[in-house]
């Protein structure tokens, strides 16, 4: 508005209307009705046509990718408030995040994940702990950090509302459970509540293996021939451990992620015997070198102005990969590229100062042993 109006001699009205034809410039065609004019204007202030012309392509590349100094200025100070939480105090940051969702490009696991990277210790679904949000509690002693924990909340257990986690603290507040049974009968929970609850290793308290609490949480309970009996024994019932593939496929499904456990483990073993490196390897390589990394993809990215470039975000056991797809691979590829959960990559990797990124070169399906189904979910936007 101030070029318009200093050099082409725009009064501060039409100034404006510059503004708002700058906006939806590439929809309505509207900015190129100004170009002679500001041409014209231009030359009358002594400006030459050369220059005219760049400054009328910096006024239409401003309108492609451009915003207020206000809008910028309001964006700086909540990266810069949001910064000083996450480093000072993570763990407070990432309970109010959790308790945010759904929002943002990361998902609860990713958040998860990062947190206990950066030394947050984080607590598992409880019900004996846990309320509807994610809470913060004293830590552990011993535990590396003198942080304060952070416990995980009943709404990251699908299939659990919010009446049903206020029924269980209020009853817990009135009184410790004491078992399966009286948790179900003081709270007045469903079958399939109760399901999810086992599931989600939330009843570990009362019943320490997964495969038992499943066996007790799928008895029946109400109706029939059962109604009124006690049917439950509260001595192990000998099943065996459950295997920690399908725990993990268990902590995937019902509550987004897994606090001691991650897909990638479960194949590095055989990633490693065919080169590919992990997330926290890549810091000491050298620019240029040719890699493989393998990992979960948690966020796919296509902005209007990258020429059809995708940016995708790989996690593995120890961190992130930024990964970068050209046009022409994510066609090439386009099932994988687009849909596949997991992801093993031969690239370039590309050093800027301590950013890192991966030139992606070919891109592979991969998948956990014995055809094990994690509920992987991506954030993608295009």
């Amino acid at each position: 508005m101030q070029i318009a109006m200093t050099g082409a001699g725009y009064t501060p009205g039409d100034a404006d209307q510059l503004r708002r034809d700058m906006a939806a410039w590439r929809k309505s065609g509207k900015l190129e009705r100004h170009r002679p004019r500001l041409l014209e204007g231009f030359a009358r202030t002594g400006i030459s046509a050369h220059f005219g012309e760049q400054l009328y392509k910096q006024i239409q590349g401003f309108g492609e990718y451009g915003f207020p100094e206000s809008h910028a200025a309001s964006f700086a100070l909540l990266v810069y408030a949001s910064s000083w939480l996450k480093v000072h105090h993570p763990e407070a940051f990432v309970c109010a995040l959790l308790n945010s969702q759904p929002m943002g490009f990361y998902s609860a696991s990713s958040l998860v994940k990062d947190a206990q990277r950066h030394g947050v210790e984080v607590r598992p679904v409880s019900i004996v702990a846990s309320r509807w949000d994610s809470t913060l509690e004293p830590p552990s002693p011993g535990h590396r950090s003198p942080r304060r924990a952070m416990r995980l909340g009943l709404r990251l257990v699908k299939g659990m509302g919010e009446d049903t986690a206020v029924s269980i603290v209020n009853a817990r507040d009135r009184a410790h459970f004491t078992s399966l049974q009286d948790l179900v009968h003081r709270a007045s929970l469903k079958k399939n509540e109760i399901e999810a609850l086992a599931e989600a290793g939330a009843l570990t308290p009362l019943i320490p293996e997964r495969r038992d609490a499943l066996f007790r949480a799928r008895a029946p309970r109400e109706g029939g021939l059962f109604e009124g009996m006690s049917i439950e024994s509260e001595e192990d019932v000998g099943l065996r451990p459950m295997p920690a593939l399908q725990q993990l496929a268990l902590d995937y499904g019902r509550v987004g992620l897994s606090l001691h456990d991650h897909p990638m483990k479960h194949l590095r073993e055989e990633l490693r015997r065919r080169g590919v490196r992990r997330a926290e390897e890549l810091r000491s390589l050298h620019d240029g070198s040719t890699v493989r990394v393998a990992g979960l993809v948690i966020g796919r990215q296509r902005p209007g102005t990258a020429k059809g470039i995708t940016f995708f975000t790989l996690e593995d056991e120890t961190g992130l990969v930024n990964l970068i797809v050209h046009a022409q691979l994510f066609g090439e590829n386009y099932g994988v590229a687009r849909h596949a959960p997991m992801l093993l990559v031969k690239g370039r990797l590309e050093r800027q100062g301590s950013v890192i990124h991966v030139l992606a070169l070919t891109l592979t399906r991969i998948g956990l042993p014995g055809g094990t189904d994690v509920e992987i979910g991506s954030r993608d936007f295009h």
